[in-house]
């Protein structure tokens, strides 16, 4: 465990799933959340650029949405596996093909709570 994750502890699931139902009330319908280690452990900026891509546009398949961002499939494609295995897209089996397509419209971070007495 790092010196940073060891002053912080997640917040409580009932507090989380409390936060995701506001939200969604608020009008952020398909919001989903991943805890903050693992978005920091995870993200990257060629991930968030295919998120970003996906977003934006649709497309029929790994090598399109590699096309588009200038990358190679192989790479474009272990990046989406990683997104995927925490359910941020989704990659629809279509034929020999995979299709990548954002699983939510909304992505939250969930909070930390910061250990110890409030600092003034």
């Amino acid at each position: 465990m790092s010196e940073t994750s060891e002053a912080v502890e997640m917040v409580d699931p009932e507090k989380m799933e409390k936060l995701i139902e506001g939200l969604q009330k608020a009008g952020f319908k398909n919001a989903m959340s991943v805890p903050a280690d693992t978005f920091l452990d995870i993200m990257t900026p060629k991930k968030l650029e295919l998120i970003d891509q996906l977003r934006e546009d649709s497309y029929e398949s790994i090598r399109d949405l590699a096309e588009s961002v200038g990358r190679e499939s192989s790479a474009v494609k272990r990046d989406l596996n990683v997104l995927s295995k925490y359910g941020i897209i989704g990659l629809e089996p279509q034929g020999n093909r995979k299709i990548p397509k954002l699983e939510s419209s909304y992505l939250v971070v969930r909070p930390i709570e910061l250990k110890g007495e409030k600092q003034q």
